[in-house]
């Protein structure tokens, strides 16, 4: 998964050919953990502590495709997230 911190407040980025080749890359499971009430860290496998206190967004960016849309009855993105979160695809706000 490729993810960047926002920065210039276009959305290019949501659209299908950008080129997200300079991102950093990680797997899921992106954030940090700050509370000491809870214990996310099991969570988290791309840590992004440098965020702490100085960014409060992260864009990511997966693709996938799907070979006959007609087929396509329902599409489930399944996401944990704490504040908000915002999900576009193929440029469009879902």
């Amino acid at each position: 998964i490729g993810f960047d911190e926002p920065s210039g407040g276009n959305l290019d980025w949501t659209q299908p050919g950008f080129n997200d080749g300079s991102w950093d890359k990680g797997q899921d499971g992106f954030g940090y953990d700050t509370d000491t009430t809870t214990n996310n860290l099991p969570l988290i496998n791309t840590p992004v502590d440098e965020m702490v206190d100085t960014v409060s967004s992260l864009y990511l960016r997966q693709s996938f495709s799907v070979a006959d849309t007609s087929e396509l009855k329902e599409l489930v993105l399944s996401v944990d997230y704490d504040d908000s979160f915002v999900a576009y695809i193929n440029g469009v706000e879902v």
